[in-house]
């Protein structure tokens, strides 16, 4: 395909997502639109900010919902939270952020050859792949920065955890909910950190009323062990997060709030 080619063909996916948007908005709900990566069999769903065009550069938060695995739904909680701030909500569909994935095929979308590249390279490789593949996608047809958000609840931080270990250097800001950690995905060290990269702020966020965050629960056991680990692979910027009256769940609207007033740095 020459250039030319290549050109029309973004025009014409640009041209069709914003007729798409425009359409879903009839209703006043933000757009939900579910796409595969070009380079990789990954799905993810996609919702563009109010006022979206070509133009001009836009951030992204990259949300990992919870081992219920619902992405639509999570997709369209932090669209309704995003209010009129300018983020891209991009939700992929990762494997390892709970059980085993295989034994729930019914909550994915993906064909029997997105299965055996999954059996073959592991769900880990899967998803860091595909990662790479949707964070690519979406700089070519959403004009999205380079470094993006990203925020994971419960079993999302398995996934929120290994980026963020795995590749600092394309991560702006991350904010964990209630994670679950334990290791998944995460690979030894294997470099020292730039100066950037070790600045990245991690954040833990629980809610004051959540009972799944309490001492002597699994979930809470596991906050001093990320706390340590990130310390220890040199991020400066880690700290906990306690949100008022909040019960258990992904914090969309606290999230939203805390990534809009990074957006000025």
């Amino acid at each position: 395909m020459d250039n030319f080619a290549r050109l029309l063909l973004v025009a014409g996916v640009l041209v069709a997502t914003r007729e798409t948007e425009a359409q879903a908005r009839i209703d006043g709900s933000p757009a939900i639109l579910e796409r595969t990566t070009t380079a990789h069999p990954m799905h993810y769903f996609v919702s563009l900010p109010s006022g979206w065009s070509a133009e001009r550069r836009w951030p992204v938060l990259i949300v990992l919902p919870d081992a219920f695995r619902e992405f639509e739904a999570t997709t369209r909680e932090f669209a309704e939270a995003r209010g009129s701030r300018p983020f891209l909500i991009v939700v992929p569909m990762v494997l390892s952020g709970g059980g085993t994935a295989q034994q729930h095929k019914t909550e994915f979308d993906y064909t029997d050859g997105a299965w055996k590249l999954a059996d073959q390279g592991g769900n880990c490789r899967f998803d860091q792949d595909g990662f790479t593949a949707v964070l690519s996608d979406i700089r070519r047809l959403y004009n999205a920065d380079s470094r993006v958000f990203v925020t994971g609840w419960e079993a999302g931080g398995h996934v929120a955890i290994a980026e963020l270990f795995q590749h600092p250097e394309r991560l702006r800001a991350v904010a964990i909910v209630t994670p679950n950690f334990i290791g998944r995905c995460v690979e030894p060290s294997i470099k020292r950190l730039t100066e950037s990269e070790a600045a990245v702020p991690v954040r833990v966020f629980h809610g004051e009323d959540d009972p799944a965050w309490a001492d002597g629960q699994p979930l809470f056991a596991t906050w001093p062990r990320l706390d340590s680990a990130a310390t220890k692979r040199g991020f400066r910027d880690v700290r906990d997060s306690v949100v008022s009256n909040a019960g258990h769940g992904p914090l969309a609207k606290e999230i939203m709030t805390y990534f809009g007033s990074l957006l000025s740095r």
